[in-house]
């Protein structure tokens, strides 16, 4: 069964419009600057995991930069560090899991020169093509973040199935007073004869109530076209959403719009992720994006129409 991915890791978020919450309510997330350094960081603490998933992009003048030459991303815990990877080759979007013991002392994020270590994951050998041009302009950068509070979903349960678009998913959590807010990010995927699709919403909410109520028609609409918006603001929550259901094959994603009416939507699997965000601080000379901690926790549920 061939799939059409819809929906890819730091690539165009497919957000439907029409609902409660929009991404114009983050509050966290600055744009990316047309002139100097931007970077769009995030630290993410699943429930009861000892690793935290780690995501970055840095902007020059506007533009996504990939690492080159020895230019590497690196993160770095209470008692280790890890190398971001870069998603495909020469995308701008990196990635890992960190080993995280001690979540108080938070991440730190920084763009290094080490011409072995940045040749390891690239298309060529890396014992070939030492020539090195030397540190770039992007080197120094940084940012740190620290986690808040864990977040602890107490509803839905898994494999709750919900049989009609009107039909609400009542999401509810251990509230924070630590929370700055609160992002739910969704990934839909869903069968359809012949074939299957996934796509996936992201969307902020100012305060958190720890509970919020989801109709699973704004998830999975009947009409309409599911819109690619190219923009950074939900794009790292989808990436470290995807990490835990392995949802993503990078580098074969179709971000272009699709009529869903197009499609009979047969049994589809809602993955929800709620994440209790705070901001964290982007290191100096940096002009704009954004460096954002996080826990969460995750869920899946089933819809058959």
């Amino acid at each position: 069964m061939m799939k059409n991915y819809l929906i890819g890791a730091l690539l165009p978020v497919v957000i439907m419009s029409g609902c409660k919450s929009s991404n114009s309510n983050d509050s966290l997330r600055d744009p990316v600057s047309d002139t100097g350094i931007s970077a769009a960081i995030q630290a993410n603490l699943p429930l009861g995991a000892m690793q935290s998933q780690v995501a970055a992009s840095v902007y020059k003048d506007g533009v996504k930069q990939p690492l080159v030459g020895g230019d590497i991303f690196k993160a770095y815990s209470e008692s280790t560090s890890t190398i971001l990877r870069s998603i495909e080759n020469l995308s701008g979007d990196y990635v890992s899991e960190l080993n995280t013991l001690n979540p108080g002392f938070g991440v730190n994020f920084e763009v290094e020169f080490d011409p072995q270590a940045a040749r390891e994951d690239r298309w060529y050998p890396a014992d070939t093509l030492v020539v090195d041009p030397g540190p770039s302009d992007l080197i120094g950068y940084s940012a740190h973040v620290d986690f808040p509070a864990e977040l602890r979903l107490a509803s839905p349960q898994a494999g709750e199935v919900y049989l009609d678009r009107s039909d609400q998913i009542m999401l509810s959590w251990n509230a924070s007073a630590d929370t700055e807010q609160i992002r739910i990010t969704s990934i839909q995927q869903c069968d359809y004869p012949g074939g299957a699709l996934e796509w996936a919403r992201s969307f902020t909410y100012p305060t958190d109530t720890g509970t919020q109520s989801i109709p699973v028609g704004d998830l999975v609409p009947s009409t309409g076209l599911l819109n690619s918006v190219a923009t950074i603001v939900g794009q790292l929550s989808v990436i470290l959403s995807s990490l835990a259901i392995e949802a993503i094959t990078y580098g074969l994603v179709d971000a272009k719009p699709i009529n869903i009416s197009d499609y009979q939507v047969q049994t589809c699997t809602i993955t929800l992720t709620v994440f209790r965000e705070v901001a964290g601080q982007l290191g100096a000379g940096v002009t704009g994006g954004y460096a954002i901690a996080s826990t969460s926790d995750s869920v899946s549920v089933v819809f058959q129409p």
